[in-house]
C-alpha cells in the first residue's frame, strides 16, 4: 500500500530527467515492464499459466486493462505536456469522482465522513488551482 502512491508519485521527476525517450517510447517501456511483473505476480499467486488466468477475467477483465492502457499512455503524456504538478493534482481528482460515480451509478451509500474527505480533497485542488491563477494574473 505504500509502494504504489510512492512510485506514481515520483514518476514524474523520473520522466522529467529522461532525455532522449519521446513519450510513447517511455509508454512502451512502462507499459513491457508492468506486463512483465503482472504475468509473473499471476504466476505466483494463481500456481497457473498467465493467459489461462487472463481468460478467467473475462470481459471485466479485458475492459480494466484497456482503460488502464489508456490511462497509462495518457498519464505518460500529460507529463510530458504540462508541468508535473498539474497532472498529479488532476489525477488526484480520481478518489472525488469514484465517490460521487458511485452514489450516481450505483446507488451505493456513501458515508458521511467520506463525503466530508471528498470536500476536503476537493477543496485542497480548488486552493491550488486558485493559487496557480492567482499568480498568472499578477504577473500579467
Amino acid at each position: 500500500m505504500v509502494a504504489a502512491p510512492v512510485l506514481w508519485s515520483t514518476a514524474g521527476v523520473v520522466t522529467r530527467h529522461i532525455e532522449r525517450a519521446t513519450p510513447f517510447e517511455q509508454v512502451f517501456w512502462r507499459s513491457l515492464f508492468a506486463a512483465l511483473f503482472v504475468a509473473a505476480a499471476l504466476c505466483l499467486l494463481t500456481k497457473r499459466n498467465p493467459w489461462s488466468a487472463l481468460s478467467a477475467a473475462g470481459w471485466p477483465g479485458l475492459l480494466s486493462g484497456t482503460l488502464w492502457g489508456v490511462m497509462f499512455t495518457a498519464f505518460m503524456l500529460a507529463l510530458s505536456l504540462t508541468t508535473t504538478a498539474n497532472t498529479l493534482v488532476v489525477m488526484s481528482i480520481s478518489p472525488l469522482l469514484t465517490v460521487l460515480l458511485a452514489r450516481l451509478v450505483l446507488s451505493d451509500p456513501v458515508p458521511m465522513r467520506t463525503w466530508l474527505a471528498a470536500a476536503a480533497a476537493g477543496a485542497g485542488i480548488a486552493w491550488m488551482f486558485g493559487a496557480g491563477l492567482s499568480r498568472r494574473t499578477r504577473a500579467t
